[in-house]
């Protein structure tokens, strides 16, 4: 039950902004923003009283709520973009990007979606790299090394050249975290 009211002031070119975003998303302002809201305070409202599979989805967040590839999808650009513009920290931005891509490219498995997934860990490691977390760069770039052997694999020639012309710029620790990933993948490696 949505019993609270909120409001608030804006200028018009923040008015102008919001119009846009809630026609793209096709819902009402009051859901836009309280999408927004329950996303960055972690809140959510009371389970629905009917069958939400049944009805169209009015939101991105409510698309990757029912597992939709697109969801997930666009919910990886939009953290991307909060990335890159700045709206909030970059590591923050992309570790969401990078989870969001991964269910995309997992629910999908569509070859577009595994190379945004790519995209994105690199993108995550550069960001933790310039933030001095070398290991947990590391760690991103083994990811995104582990997955791009295993489409090589596939063949995926434009991969596998990519994985040889950026092999001399990995660490020793992103490929021995690759060479875990895909032993573990296969099954050689529990946790």
């Amino acid at each position: 039950m949505q019993d609270a009211r909120f409001s608030f002031r804006a200028g018009a070119p923040l008015a102008e902004a919001l119009a846009h975003r809630v026609q793209k998303a096709g819902c009402s302002v009051s859901e836009y923003l309280r999408s927004i809201v329950r996303d960055h305070v972690g809140l959510c409202d009371p389970a629905p009283s009917f069958d939400i599979a049944a009805t169209p989805a009015k939101s991105i967040h409510e698309l990757a709520s029912r597992g939709d590839a697109r969801g997930f999808a666009e919910l990886a650009g939009l953290h991307h973009q909060r990335g890159l513009a700045g709206v909030e920290p970059a590591i923050i931005a992309y570790a969401r990007a990078v989870d969001y891509a991964r269910l995309a490219a997992a629910a999908r498995g569509d070859r577009q979606d595994w190379l945004a997934f790519l995209y994105l860990l690199e993108q995550h490691a550069s960001a933790l790299r310039e933030a001095g977390l070398g290991d947990l760069a590391d760690m991103a770039s083994g990811e995104a090394v582990a997955i791009a052997e295993f489409m090589a694999d596939d063949g995926d020639d434009e991969i596998a050249d990519m994985l040889a012309s950026t092999a001399d710029n990995l660490t020793p620790k992103a490929l021995t975290v690759a060479r875990e990933l895909r032993d573990h993948a296969k099954g050689a490696l529990t946790c």
